[in-house]
């Protein structure tokens, strides 16, 4: 199968990584869409598997990335879901995993498009919390989970 089938109607792929990265012990390529952030991976030499996992750009509230080792450095990206019931962890070569961060902050709208890879936009700490507006206004939150949620992103 291809990645294509996977995708939903109207989703467009964005960014593919050059390389693999790793995630859960497995290597995958990752693809940031305008909906999701995909993992993908075809399993088996004769039998052909995909292995395939997701998360939705929407439920996305926390990105960190990090350097870490001495003699083998390597990068690596947490992302965790609004819900906290979600983390992601994903390693690799510094700059694959970099520039994932960097595609994944500009498809959230924490970095503006033609700006430098790290400058922040001026509404980027408001991109979460319009999440939660819109997930309190579709009663996909209580009012309490969203002055919990509201209170950490302040942080």
């Amino acid at each position: 199968m291809t990645l294509q089938e996977f995708l939903f109607p109207q989703e467009a792929i964005k960014y593919q990584s050059q390389r693999q990265i790793r995630y859960g012990g497995q290597d995958y390529v990752l693809y940031i869409t305008n909906r999701r952030v995909i993992g993908h991976k075809i399993k088996g030499f004769v039998f052909k598997k995909d292995k395939v996992f997701s998360v939705a750009l929407e439920e996305i509230s926390y990105l960190k990335y990090d350097e870490k080792g001495l003699v083998h450095k390597k990068g690596v990206l947490a992302i965790e879901t609004l819900d906290q019931k979600m983390r992601f962890e994903f390693e690799g070569g510094i700059e694959d995993v970099k520039v994932v961060w960097q595609e994944m902050q500009k498809q959230l709208g924490y970095v503006e498009p033609l700006g430098a890879p790290t400058a922040y936009s001026e509404n980027s700490h408001r991109a979460p919390v319009r999440i939660l507006d819109e997930r309190l206004s579709k009663g996909e939150i209580t009012i309490e989970q969203y002055t919990e949620l509201k209170k950490t992103l302040e942080k």
